[in-house]
């Protein structure tokens, strides 16, 4: 694994913390959406909960989260979308996105390969602003975080190859990637240490 994988790997543990507090036996109100991969819904979910109490920074961190994933299913979405494979970008982790083949790309021009770009920085800031808005308190929560799925191809459907575990194993080992096995948990617990 290179510095740029760790980066990335990291960068996606740390986003993954909620404030509040979970029992043990349920996860976040925000958990089941990314577990099935359905991110738009949970950024809905999670704004409802922040409309009806301001106060609620489970909810606000819980919405940056979702946020900052959807900047990275939109980016896999976008590169779908116009054929982008991952070999062709191999040095950027975010452009190595473990993608099926489109067979019927749209064609692709300037001003798109721009906003591919625009897209995903609009899509960070809107993520850093919820994140910079949550005031932590006492945290502590379990994610499955191997299990959350990411919508790459736009076709509204996930399957094992859009986990997180099977993207993060392409990631580190992209010459050799992982079974088509399902995804593990690995579970991790964040608390305010983290």
């Amino acid at each position: 694994m290179n510095f740029s994988d760790f980066a990335v790997l990291t960068s996606l543990a740390c986003c993954l913390f909620l404030p509040g507090q979970t029992r043990a036996d349920e996860g976040p109100p925000v958990e089941k959406y990314l577990l099935e991969g359905r991110l738009a819904d949970g950024a809905v979910a999670m704004q409802a909960l922040i409309d009806a109490d301001a106060n609620d920074q489970q909810a606000r961190f819980s919405l940056g989260v979702v946020q900052f994933l959807q900047a990275i299913e939109g980016l896999g979405q976008d590169h779908y979308r116009y054929g982008l494979l991952a070999g062709r970008a191999r040095s950027i982790t975010f452009m190595r996105l473990p993608l099926p083949e489109n067979k019927e790309p749209e064609e692709i021009s300037y001003e798109k390969a721009r906003a591919i770009l625009q897209n995903i920085i609009d899509r960070l800031k809107a993520a850093e602003k919820t994140l910079a808005a949550v005031e932590p308190d006492n945290v502590k929560l379990p994610l499955k975080i191997g299990k959350i799925h990411l919508d790459l191809n736009g076709d509204g459907e996930v399957n094992n190859a859009e986990s997180m575990w099977h993207i993060t194993q392409t990631l580190q080992r992209p010459t050799r990637p992982p079974e088509p096995a399902p995804p593990k948990e690995f579970p991790i617990t964040f608390d305010a240490g983290d």
